[in-house]
């Protein structure tokens, strides 16, 4: 999934810890493709001309087209699923299921807590 997979690397940009079990095949993925490197448990960019292209700027351009509600979702992890203003109301949490069940999108741990929040505004 394109959004997990910016959203890792969005986080390794950052230096900011990848807690959920379910990026797992994004992390494989940017290790395997050369993109990040892993260092005392901890992940890095491994090229500086990656870091300059793919950059934080890019990332946030690029991510928030892959879900119609990503800014949100982002908004709400940023926050450590603190800030309930992020939420979806609720037509649009409606409008974000069928999104995904039309686009075939297996949501994450992450993203299920989000729309379950949501859904009980």
């Amino acid at each position: 999934d394109s959004f997990w997979l910016l959203f890792c690397y969005r986080r390794i940009l950052k230096n900011q810890e990848i807690e959920s079990i379910d990026t797992q095949a994004s992390i494989n993925f940017l290790r395997t493709s050369g993109l990040i490197v892993s260092e005392h448990d901890r992940f890095r960019v491994h090229n500086p001309i990656y870091q300059s292209i793919f950059n934080e700027e890019w990332i946030e351009h690029n991510i928030v087209f892959l879900r119609p509600y990503s800014q949100k979702l982002l908004n709400w992890i940023d926050s450590q699923c603190q800030d309930n203003t992020q939420l979806l109301n609720k037509s649009e949490t409606q409008d974000a299921i069928l999104w995904m069940q039309e686009n075939h999108i297996n949501p994450a741990k992450l993203e299920n807590k989000f729309l379950a929040y949501s859904m009980e505004l």
